[in-house]
């Protein structure tokens, strides 16, 4: 199964340190299996604190 990240960076690591507190569902780092959910997410990120839009992708065995 492969999962997308939306965002302004390329993560080869995912850390749950560098999570933010209080988002939608809590702590944590977000994926889908939609890929085109994902991307929206980046392209809104990259218009809100700039940046290029990455989509980063994970293959969950």
């Amino acid at each position: 199964m492969i999962l997308y990240h939306g965002t302004t960076v390329n993560i080869d690591k995912i850390d749950l340190q560098k999570s933010k507190p209080n988002k939608d569902f809590g702590k944590g780092f977000y994926l889908s299996a939609d890929k085109d959910q994902a991307m929206a997410m980046a392209s809104y990120k990259s218009e809100q604190i700039g940046g290029t839009s990455v989509l980063n992708a994970y293959e969950l065995l």
